[in-house]
């Protein structure tokens, strides 16, 4: 386990720019894909109007091959982004996760300490008795429920909920962020040193969609 403060805001900030900088390489390539579909679409459009033109037979066969030469491999082009994008999918379902992760360690250190910031408050009106009493109740605080938040659901084969969750990750973060810094006492972080080891990204095929993981939730 690490305890390091420094430490564990780091590895959550960058995990978080991970999630990020791959949304918008997905982006990318989902936009390539249009762009590419676009384009057949008009050159099959092209060809339909070659056919009925005036060119005579040579002059079209010629022009109709190069046409459907070049539509062959704008459909390959898809087919290899296609893949990419799914592979893109599966890297940000796992970063997602791991990032949740991270910000659900900082979330839990943040809760735990307004917990006990709560109870030594109310340490100097009740007796010890009543406040070991009351404990159950600090969660309900509104120092507590000022750093509540909709859990993350991740499902492998529903990437609209990863993709929805990702996008929110920076605000949330944004959010703990601040909630550290205002903190007049230092709280207690502590995550699994594995969430904190750097990620290494690998050229693999997209995942078996069929198969259903699913994701901690903070």
């Amino acid at each position: 386990m690490i305890n390091d403060k420094q430490t564990i805001l780091t590895a959550t900030e960058q995990s978080v720019q991970s999630v990020e900088q791959t949304l918008a390489e997905l982006t990318d390539v989902e936009n390539k894909i249009t762009e590419l579909e676009e384009n057949i679409s008009e050159l099959s459009q092209f060809e339909a109007e070659l056919l009925a033109g005036d060119q005579n037979e040579e002059q079209k066969t010629k022009s109709l091959l190069k046409l459907r030469a070049t539509v062959d491999v704008r459909k390959s082009n898809v087919g290899k982004f296609v893949l990419e994008r799914e592979a893109l999918k599966d890297e940000i379902f796992f970063l997602a996760v791991r990032a949740n992760n991270l910000l659900g360690a900082v979330e839990q250190a943040l809760i735990s300490h307004r917990v006990e910031t709560v109870c030594n408050l109310l340490s100097q009106v009740f007796d010890p008795a009543v406040v070991r009493q009351m404990r159950e109740y600090a969660n309900y605080s509104l120092p507590v429920k000022a750093l509540s938040r909709e859990p993350f659901i991740f499902v492998q084969p529903r990437f609209d909920l990863t993709e929805d969750a990702a996008k929110k990750m920076r605000a949330v973060w944004d959010r703990l962020v601040a909630a550290v810094n205002s903190e007049e006492t230092e709280p207690a972080f502590v995550a699994p040193k594995i969430w904190l080891e750097p990620v290494v990204r690998t050229s693999i095929a997209p995942m078996n969609r069929e198969v259903q993981f699913a994701g901690s939730k903070s």
